[in-house]
This record gives structure tokens, C-alpha cells and sequence, in this order.
């Protein structure tokens, strides 16, 4: 009997080429996919940059998508298979995708808006951008970028201006030591670590920006009835062009004052940075109505940007007629 050496090397080629196969293929494919289940947050939608920590490539997850072992959301976004995706987790993405990102205006304040569908987020950035339709099927929201503030014009230097924009803009762990998120979680009262929110005080200058669009204002003149004023002491910045840091937004030390009372050295920092006129005149005028604050006492120590000495009149977009003066 002839010997085949020609199809035993071919045997052999096979058999070690399925060794191949396992060991370079579908054994660190099964290691993936245990990290993958085990590592990866519940509730968070996954970007290619988050795959790539624990060896995912760009292409491999989009055979898993095939495969069934992610979800496609978008490009480069996916999410485990029946894993509910909740507000904290989707905004910790969108935040490192829209620069400046943040919980603003009334969710800001405090308006209770619960983890999923309880109401509509407002948010606002640094970039022009829309909300992905992932997040938006999910959460209501809206999202403008107005460029509310120009640090210049209190006569911060450009360093000043960015460590002020810090201070004004602060992680939830900062604003409140409230337990950790999780589904259901309440991000608009600060409780959600990793989450940005403005402080109360460029809040309600973000709400009253909104009047007229987003916002009544019978609501924006009931949240201003609701705060509260400390006159704690706050260092003052010094003017442009010597880079000296920007003076400390001063923060209650108790979570739940924090909320709703408003520091007034730093509202009068930035009640000179508003770029909106709007805004400016109507928190001085629902603070002379809601005797919130002394409006004088105000503006003598603060000098808030109020523009000309006329009254500003608009028509806004939902109908209401504006009349404002200068100082309430």
C-alpha cells in the first residue's frame, strides 16, 4: 500500500490551523467577552474609546453587533443587549462629547427631573451640537450653547475667566453628598457624581436667559420666589491683564441650602459677565418684585451690566411682551 505524504501534511496543516483558529481567535474572544460583561458599566452606553480599555477594536465590535453580543445605537456607540440605558450614564458620554456639557436652568436648580422620562432636561455647552437620537428617545431634553458669560468683561484675564467657568460649572460629588446614582436617579438635585450642573447662581441667570423659549415667566418668577441670598464674603477679582486667579464661587457648606441660595458676591461676578441684557434686567426685576435681594445695594456694589438707561421692550417667541428697566 502507497503512503499519501501529500495528504497527511494537508491533515496536519488542517488540524493545526483550527489550533490557530482557537488559540488567536475564539479563546480571547471569549476572555473579551467576559470583560465585557463583567467591566463594563449597567445603564451606559459604550464608545469605541471605552471598548478599546478592555481590547475591543473598532471592528470587533461591530461583528459583536452582528452577532448579537452588543447593541448599535449609533456609529461608534453601542450598549449591552436589553441593558435600560439611564440619564447619569448617557449624559457621563455626551459630556466628554460636547465640550462644556452641563446640567443647566431649571434642571440645575433643582426641578425634579427623576433617571428616565420624568421630564425635559435642559442643557447647555460650549459647542454647537444636537443630541444624539439614542439619548433623546430616551430623555427629553433640549440644548443650546448661548455664550451666556464673557469673563472679560469683569476684567478677568483669559486664566482668570477659564478658572471662573470652572467654579460656576461643578461636578454633582461637589454640589451634594447624596448617594451615588444609579437607575432612576435624580440628576437634576447635584445627587449624581460626574454629572456637571451650574451653580445656583449662573442657573438662574441660564433660566432667565430661556423666558419667552424654553420657559414662562410666571415659572421663572416662581423659582426666583424660592431662593434664597448670603452675603458671605468672597474675595474680588483683580482686573486684566495681570493673570491672577479667579475669586472662589463660594458654595454653603449644607447640600440642601446649596440648592436654592444664591452667593451674592459671586451672582454680582456674574451678573457683569452676562452677555444677555434680558437675563440681567429680569433678575434684578423679579428680585425687586419677590424681595429677593436689596437691588440697590446690588448695584452699587456690583455694577451688573444692564445696558443703556431705556427700557428694553421684545416680543418674545411664546407671545409675552417684555417691559424692563434697567434695575428692576
Amino acid at each position: 500500500m502507497i503512503r499519501n505524504p501529500t495528504g497527511r501534511l494537508a491533515i496536519d496543516h488542517l488540524i493545526g490551523g483550527y489550533a490557530k483558529l482557537y488559540n488567536v481567535i475564539i479563546f480571547p474572544t471569549q476572555n473579551l467577552l467576559r470583560q465585557l460583561q463583567t467591566a463594563t458599566p449597567r445603564g451606559a452606553p459604550l464608545d469605541l474609546r471605552s471598548l478599546g480599555r478592555i481590547g475591543i477594536s473598532p471592528q470587533l465590535a461591530a461583528y459583536y453587533a452582528r452577532t448579537g453580543w452588543l447593541t448599535r445605537l449609533a456609529h461608534g456607540i453601542y450598549a449591552l443587549p436589553g441593558d435600560a440605558l439611564n440619564t447619569p450614564g448617557m449624559l457621563m458620554l455626551l459630556q466628554d462629547r460636547i465640550a462644556g456639557l452641563h446640567l443647566a436652568g431649571r434642571s440645575a436648580l433643582g426641578a425634579p427631573v427623576k433617571g428616565l422620562g420624568g421630564g425635559e432636561l435642559v442643557l447647555m455647552g460650549d459647542a454647537r451640537a444636537e443630541l444624539p437620537e439614542w439619548f433623546t428617545m430616551r430623555q427629553p431634553a433640549r440644548y443650546t450653547n448661548p455664550r451666556l458669560f464673557d469673563w472679560s468683561l469683569a476684567g478677568l484675564s483669559p486664566e482668570a475667566g477659564a478658572e471662573l467657568a470652572r467654579q460656576t460649572v461643578v461636578d454633582g460629588r461637589s454640589a451634594s453628598a447624596a448617594a451615588p446614582a444609579g437607575d432612576g436617579a435624580d440628576v437634576a438635585d447635584g445627587a449624581s457624581p460626574g454629572i456637571r450642573r451650574s451653580v445656583p447662581e449662573r442657573a438662574i441667570l441660564e433660566m432667565l436667559y430661556d423666558v419667552g423659549t424654553g420657559e414662562s415667566l410666571a415659572d421663572a418668577k416662581e423659582m426666583v420666589a424660592s431662593l434664597r441670598v448670603t452675603t458671605a464674603a468672597a474675595p474680588e477679582p483683580s482686573p486684566a491683564p495681570a493673570p491672577t486667579p479667579a475669586p472662589r464661587a463660594h458654595r454653603d457648606p449644607n447640600p440642601a441650602a446649596a440648592a436654592t441660595t444664591l452667593h451674592i458676591p459671586t451672582l454680582g461676578l456674574l451678573l457683569r459677565c452676562c452677555t444677555s441684557i434680558k437675563a440681567v434686567r429680569l433678575l434684578l426685576t423679579l428680585a425687586r418684585q419677590t424681595n429677593l435681594l436689596d437691588v440697590r445695594k446690588l448695584a452699587r456694589d456690583h455694577s451688573p451690566r444692564t445696558g443703556s438707561p431705556t427700557r428694553w421692550m421684545r416680543r418674545l417667541p411664546d407671545g409675552t411682551l417684555l417691559s424692563l428697566r434697567p434695575y428692576g
